[in-house]
């Protein structure tokens, strides 16, 4: 391309010349095109965003069992850090509900078992009532009665004489077969070891003269196991019986026994040769 120059050439004054066009060539410019740097596309920049996400930022769980909350660990965007929160706030809700669904579990089991417990107990207590009214199989039936104010008394006797003699002598209307009150009392104080054999006895009083021939069941006689002669008393022809006394227990006849003698005396009356009991609460009964 022709470059024109314009020049202005000094003159005299009031004079004005202008020179000649002179034809100059343009250099040729060469310029370097320096290679332009791919530019990546820039990631989208969240303007919402209220906190810099920082890498292995710690987040907690607001809820009402924030308490018991892990904390999240993420290093990627908030949103995967909302969704592990999620996923743990849903764990920590089903084992809530298994912890209250495992105790009304336990309670419900607690609640049966006892249920079984107590219809059990009250079998044993109706059997045991009905027992202490009629005794077992061939036992008698005795009617229960309501003793008022009763008076006891006991005659210490030698125990060094014959037995129609030297004995003791028990007036206790409470070991009567028909006494159904609650007691505790129990035939193994010093009364009944007199000798290494036993203490020579004779009932007499409203309580009875002998010792019954059947059980009177639970509960009799001032004592929890009643005491019987399981054997048949002594008569003129025959004086002396060795014999034992049988105790019943719940669902058991003659649980255990003692070795006893019966004598019957000339005037009448029976006198029986009778040891410490070995269970208490257990009472020699009398009719």
């Amino acid at each position: 391309m022709d470059a024109i120059t314009i020049g202005w050439k000094k003159q005299t004054p009031g004079g004005v010349e202008i020179g000649p066009r002179q034809k100059q060539t343009q250099k040729p410019i060469f310029r370097q095109t320096a290679l332009r740097r791919q530019h990546r596309p820039q990631q989208p920049v969240d303007i919402f965003r209220t906190e810099p996400a920082v890498p292995n930022k710690v987040k907690f769980e607001e809820h009402p069992y924030a308490l018991f909350a892990k904390p999240t660990f993420s290093s990627k965007s908030s949103t995967g850090s909302v969704s592990q929160i999620e996923m743990y706030n849903d764990r920590q809700l089903c084992s809530v509900r298994a912890a209250i669904a495992t105790f009304i579990i336990a309670m419900l089991i607690i609640v049966a078992a006892g249920v079984s417990v107590g219809i059990v107990f009250a079998t044993i207590n109706t059997s045991g009532s009905s027992g202490s009214g009629s005794g077992s199989g061939n036992k008698n039936s005795y009617t229960t009665i309501t003793l008022g104010s009763v008076t006891s008394s006991v005659i210490i006797g030698s125990q060094t004489g014959p037995a129609c003699s030297a004995y003791t002598q028990i007036d206790d209307p409470t070991r009567s077969i028909y006494n159904a009150a609650t007691s505790t009392s129990c035939d193994n104080k010093a009364i009944f070891n007199a000798t290494s054999d036993g203490s020579w006895i004779r009932f007499a009083g409203t309580g009875g003269t002998t010792i019954p021939l059947s059980s009177a069941g639970l509960n009799h006689c001032g004592g929890y196991l009643s005491g019987y002669f399981n054997d048949t008393l002594p008569t003129p022809a025959s004086s002396i019986v060795n014999g034992t006394v049988c105790f019943d227990s719940s669902g058991i006849e003659c649980a255990f026994s003692i070795n006893v003698i019966a004598v019957y005396c000339p005037s009448g009356f029976y006198v029986y040769l009778l040891p410490p009991v070995m269970v208490c609460n257990a009472r020699y009964c009398t009719n």
